[in-house]
């Protein structure tokens, strides 16, 4: 009868179980939680720049391009639903180039949380999501694309960034990095260059950077970040994350930066020799104590009237606290490696990011194309 106890027996427990029937105790535990994957449109308001004049050239931390990227079509949108990563991953192994590798991630420990939390939509309509410590987000299925603000903690401070891999992208795809100038922010620079359109429609992976509080530690210079802020393991971890997600080719690795960020562009492809294809550089010069010793394709792009980084340097820049070398420099140090150079000055142009019909120069067009015509050499 139900509810009756069982009578009280001299027979041994595991006896007693046999002649009942039961073999044995257990469950069986549910599913961990799986993030639900979904549309992101995320365009993103030109706001907070202030734009390099033509004329005289003006002076300010950031300045404003042309109009956001456009959206891609909403079948390359498609969100991943993340689940725990067997193992790290970081950009696809060499083939025996001697190219150095980024660094591993640590296996994470089994958890039933996913690598990568979805933890809401900011105010510019970008899905935001959180990356466990130590971990890397699952890869992408070919044709998924994935559009998303990821935020970490890195060096005791909270690290971010935005990450477009269009649903055109290859199952090996070039990767841009975009690095914002002093002052600038993820919103800023999406506006200012403008190259969210161009990965779709030439299949590439883009990444906008954001430095601490706006700065970028190139060296010597500039703002917060100058001196105190590991920006090269911060690009190395993004670079983790990026190749994480989508598989990505290690000979067409660019980094694209204004002012501060192009600092930083040429601190890194120094700093990681053999890492970085090419760099544009534009509104920026080259601050680091670092002298290259591989070849990285380089594009310089400036204004003659440019009052915040002189064209010829400056002794001692009070606005950005750092001594500026001359704009050439950069390009001078990269022509003796033998790598593919070319610099470009606008003669009324001021401090900002030339566009075709402010400057006269297409700085996001020329540049890709610039890029993509200096893979990193073989070997």
């Amino acid at each position: 009868m139900i509810g009756t106890p069982l009578p009280r027996s001299p027979l041994p427990l595991a006896i007693l179980l046999a002649v009942l029937g039961i073999a044995s105790l257990g469950g069986v535990a549910g599913p961990g939680p799986v993030m639900a994957g979904e549309a992101v449109a995320g365009a993103a308001g030109a706001g907070e720049a202030v734009a390099g004049a033509a004329g005289g050239g003006a002076a300010g931390g950031g300045a404003a391009g042309g109009a956001a990227g456009g959206a891609a079509g909403a079948g390359e949108d498609t969100v991943q639903a993340a689940a725990p990563v067997a193992q790290a991953a970081a950009l696809d192994p060499p083939a025996a180039t001697g190219t150095p590798p980024l660094p591993p991630s640590p296996s994470p420990s089994p958890s039933a949380e996913p690598a990568l939390r979805r933890s809401g939509t900011n105010g510019d309509g970008w899905a935001v999501y959180r990356l466990g410590v130590g971990r890397v987000p699952d890869r992408l299925r070919v044709g998924q694309g994935f559009r998303g603000e990821i935020s970490w903690q890195q060096g005791g401070l909270a690290r971010k960034a935005r990450i477009y891999v269009p649903g055109s992208a290859p199952e090996t795809a070039p990767l841009l990095v975009s690095l914002h100038g002093l002052g600038g922010s993820l919103r800023q620079v999406e506006a200012q260059q403008r190259w969210s359109t161009l990965a779709f429609q030439q299949e590439f992976v883009l990444v906008w950077g954001a430095g601490h509080e706006g700065s970028w530690n190139a060296g010597p210079c500039c703002g917060t970040a100058a001196g105190r802020v590991d920006d090269l393991a911060y690009l190395d971890r993004l670079l983790q994350i990026t190749g994480a997600l989508h598989a990505i080719d290690r000979r067409r690795v660019h980094l694209a930066g204004y002012s501060n960020g192009a600092m930083l562009a040429y601190r890194y492809a120094c700093g990681r020799p053999g890492r970085i294809a090419g760099v544009l550089a534009v509104a920026g010069t080259h601050t680091a104590p670092c002298t290259p010793t591989r070849a990285t394709a380089v594009l310089a792009v400036h204004g003659r009237q440019d009052p915040t980084v002189p064209l010829k340097g400056i002794r001692y820049s009070t606005g950005l606290r750092s001594r500026l070398p001359a704009v050439d420099t950069g390009p001078r140090l990269w022509a003796r490696t033998g790598a593919g150079v070319r610099m470009v000055v606008l003669p009324a142009y001021g401090h900002g990011w030339p566009t075709r019909h402010n400057g006269g120069y297409d700085a996001t067009g020329e540049g890709w194309r610039f890029l993509k015509a200096h893979p990193k050499p073989a070997g």
